[in-house]
């Protein structure tokens, strides 16, 4: 439900303030010639390299997906057959390479149009396909086991048991796959027998996924719109002090981690 939520507050209230200050996230849909121009250009020069195209072929082909990475699935069409039946691909949404949000030539001044990465692949990603019509796609994240197994932790090396452990956390079982909502009950059907997964596995969200990459966002120098620095209030008697130990062994000291002012005054020692 929260993710549903946070989906309506990105279409709803974010996604309008930005354009009141100039900033517009544009649909794929809506670009204009120039702009597709751009955009495949960048996916040819840019994008090619890392987004990894694999047709789908039940168990037959099953395509290795890194933990926590962005995907897409494609719902397709071969265009030499009569009748076509539905096939699917994966490629790589290569964020973990690029910035989430590509900058788009745009003529009106004063105006900033953003392109989702994701929106660059699905956008171009035709050129790919050259022998397929894309019927549609779906933004897809799957999650691998990340438990650490270790035997017997009170023999042997503990450290280089964990070290171990952890290195295999990438390459874990699939344990969770996160799908846009939208995807029609065919093609997750298809996906959950490829990856194994269960439904207990299935979290719906919406059209993007990994949206902690909003942090990056660009700011355009619109200093304004972003919240003040603040700045690490000093505790000049911890600082000075040869021991923190010793200093806190005459007194207690009160402190207000992060160590922040949020108006209400300096950390009381």
């Amino acid at each position: 439900m929260n993710n549903k939520k946070n989906s309506v507050k990105f279409l709803k209230n974010l996604l309008p303030e930005l354009k009141k200050n100039g900033i517009q996230i544009l649909s794929w849909h809506h670009l204009n010639k120039e702009q597709i121009e751009f955009v495949d250009t960048f996916f040819n020069e840019n994008l090619l390299p890392f987004v990894q195209p694999v047709i789908l072929a039940e168990k037959k082909i099953k395509p290795f997906l890194n933990n926590g990475a962005l995907y897409l699935a494609l719902h397709l069409h071969s265009k030499d057959v009569v009748k076509p039946v539905s096939e699917y691909a994966i490629v790589k949404i290569p964020s973990d390479h690029l910035s989430r949000f590509v900058e788009l030539p745009c003529k009106h001044a004063g105006i900033k149009q953003i392109l989702m990465l994701d929106d660059a692949v699905r956008h171009s990603v035709r050129l790919i396909f050259p022998g397929y019509n894309i019927l549609d796609s779906y933004s897809i994240k799957l999650t691998r086991d990340a438990e650490l197994y270790i035997d017997d932790e009170y023999s042997g090396d503990l450290l280089a048991k964990i070290k171990k452990s952890l290195s295999k956390r990438s390459i874990g079982l699939a344990s969770r796959l996160v799908y846009d909502r939208t995807m029609p009950k065919h093609f997750l059907s298809y996906l959950m027998n490829v990856f194994e997964i269960t439904p207990m596995d299935l979290l719906p969200e919406g059209r993007y996924h990994n949206n902690s990459d909003f942090f990056r966002f660009p700011s355009f120098n619109l200093v304004g719109l972003k919240d003040p620095i603040l700045p690490p209030i000093k505790i000049s008697e911890l600082e000075d002090a040869v021991s923190v130990f010793d200093k806190i062994k005459q007194k207690d000291i009160l402190i207000h981690p992060p160590y922040h002012s949020y108006g209400v005054g300096h950390p009381i020692i």
